[in-house]
């Protein structure tokens, strides 16, 4: 499997987002949650923001 640039990994996101249907855009969220468990800088990040935007 070929890797993607974190830019293409963005536009694909943001198209599949804000211009896909609802089936496309389901998709897209499963590719997203699979793409943060496979990377554990990327959750990581992604769990420091939330923190910081909603204090438990």
């Amino acid at each position: 499997m070929k890797s993607m640039s974190n830019t293409k990994i963005r536009v694909n996101i943001l198209d599949g987002i804000f211009i896909g249907t609802y089936k496309e855009t389901g998709n897209m969220l499963s590719f997203i949650v699979h793409y943060i468990a496979h990377n554990p800088d990327v959750k990581k990040k992604v769990l420091e923001e939330i923190d910081s935007i909603l204090p438990r």
